[in-house]
């Protein structure tokens, strides 16, 4: 689910759509670092148990994430215990990084056809869009799922140098 998803076009509100005062926060370092930031959830986690109907989950915010940006912050989560710990004690592990998502697209000749370039980001799924005019947006069907490298879509009905193409998030 993305940020739009989550309660439409602007996104959700504060205190409506959300609880307003966070549980907690944490610094994520960047530069690669595995440094973590942790959050203490164990509250949540007493609440939701003894309220289970009331379990609405937890939303992971980025305090410094510009409105309508085309970077945004890649987001993994898993459930996992670790050595030391009681086997009913289990840590949920969100690993973030910030990636540029929208990519910034060139179009190029491969063997005397015409395709998009762009630079990719590992794991994410893009799409190959375009518009005539105002017509707005038409999806062409092709898909890639990023690999970190340098990557080049193909319009399956033929390369048109009348349409704008971009890339998108395949959602």
């Amino acid at each position: 689910m993305t940020w739009n998803q989550f309660a439409g076009g602007n996104g959700p509100q504060p205190g409506v759509d959300y609880e307003a005062v966070p549980v907690g926060t944490a610094l994520i370092p960047g530069g690669g670092s595995a440094a973590p930031g942790i959050v203490d959830i164990s509250n949540c986690a007493q609440f939701w148990l003894e309220n289970p109907e009331l379990n609405y989950g937890l939303i992971v915010k980025a305090t410094n994430e510009a409105p309508n940006s085309s970077q945004n912050h890649f987001l993994v989560t898993s459930e996992r215990h670790r050595g030391g710990l009681d086997i009913d004690d289990t840590r949920l592990v969100v690993s973030a990084q910030i990636v540029q998502l929208i990519p910034v697209i060139a179009t190029i000749d491969v063997d005397e056809v015409q395709a998009v370039e762009f630079d990719s980001q590992p794991a994410i799924h893009y799409a190959l869009e375009y518009t005539v005019g105002t017509n707005g947006v038409v999806d062409t069907g092709a898909r890639l799922v990023g690999n970190g490298g340098t990557m080049q879509f193909y319009d399956p009905a033929g390369f048109d140098t009348g349409k704008t193409y971009q890339v998108s998030l395949a959602l």
